[in-house]
């Protein structure tokens, strides 16, 4: 069994885990194994627009959704989940690959935005800077939450 870094296991097994996502909801801590992306700034939303297949247009505050980002030619770089948290604020949790991606498009561009990374639990000593837990299953309603922690 693969016990990922830092996050103790808590499970019973993978049946009644299954079963409870099928009949009712689970709750995912997506607080370790993923990186996170802040990106703010005046021209955030049409920074990530132009980088990304996604559309922006309908995208309300506190909600989230899939974000693909692509190259210039249209080949998908990787996806995150994407919250927007306010108007020129926007959090994205997912793969390296695809925040450096990111990170990359913004410092060789001429863009007014500001980037934070705040890698996975492996690749830092320190604690996260928000924690993001998501809840699935039949009875879940879809739902999921970022919250930042005080240090």
């Amino acid at each position: 069994m693969y016990v990922y870094p830092v996050v103790a296991p808590e499970f019973s097994n993978w049946r009644d885990e299954q079963r409870a996502w099928r009949d009712s909801a689970d709750l995912f801590d997506q607080s370790h194994h993923m990186d996170e992306l802040i990106v703010e700034g005046p021209q955030a939303g049409e920074f990530l627009a132009w980088h990304g297949i996604n559309a922006f247009g309908n995208f309300a505050l506190n909600r989230a959704k899939h974000y693909v980002p692509v190259t210039p030619n249209g080949h998908v770089i990787g996806d995150h989940i994407i919250f927007r948290e306010r108007e020129d604020k926007f959090v994205l949790v997912g793969r390296a690959p695809t925040s450096n991606w990111l990170m990359f498009c913004a410092a060789h561009g001429k863009w007014n935005v500001r980037l934070r990374y705040d890698p996975r639990s492996p690749s830092r000593p320190e604690r996260a800077s928000a924690c993001c837990a998501s809840i699935t299953g039949s009875r879940s309603r879809g739902r999921t939450r970022r919250r930042s922690l005080k240090r």
